[in-house]
């Protein structure tokens, strides 16, 4: 015989052994008695209409059953994997939203100088040492004086500067005819 066979028949020996000593001096056999099925909730027959019990519960119920009595009733053909109408008009509001931000956006944005430009009109100038004046749409405005949002900062002979509040743009109106 071999060494290497010699080493397998010792170790199976040792193993042979061992479970002989376990099974004969160490532990004691447990005696296995079955055990009665736990209790089961009732089958019940589901109809759509009606559910009747077939059997009477034994034991102790669920009481996540429970539960299942709060839901609601399923229509039957439904597919429960459709969306929900209360789901797809909350969608249809917050994609409208998003259009109207969208419009909004899009929006030409309104140049606040342009405007003031476009709705005063310079009637006339008066330019003097002490003193200058002009006429803006029938009213009378010095330097520093403010018109929708715009402040005069500069009258000329034939022009006048205004200048907007916050964006800082400078507006110039003429007069219609200059002289030649």
């Amino acid at each position: 015989m071999s060494r290497k066979r010699c080493i397998y028949v010792g170790v199976l020996a040792l193993a042979l052994i061992a479970f002989i000593v376990d099974r004969a001096f160490l532990a004691e056999p447990e005696s296995a008695y079955a055990e009665e099925p736990l209790p089961t909730a009732s089958k019940a027959k589901v109809t759509h209409d009606t559910v009747t019990d077939t059997a009477e519960p034994v034991g102790e119920i669920d009481p996540t059953l429970d539960r299942l009595e709060q839901l609601p009733e399923s229509v039957p053909g439904r597919d429960v994997f459709s969306l929900s109408g209360a789901f797809l008009a909350r969608q249809k509001k917050l994609e409208e939203e998003a259009a109207k931000a969208a419009e909004a956006a899009e929006a030409p944005k309104i140049n606040p100088a342009q405007t003031f430009a476009e709705t005063h009109s310079l009637q006339t100038t008066m330019v003097s040492e002490n003193l200058s004046m002009a006429v803006v749409d029938g009213k009378v405005v010095r330097v520093g004086d403010v018109l929708d949002g715009f402040r005069l900062v500069q009258i000329n002979s034939y022009q006048v500067r205004f200048q907007h509040g916050t964006s800082g743009a400078v507006v110039e109106l003429t007069l219609p005819s200059q002289p030649q």
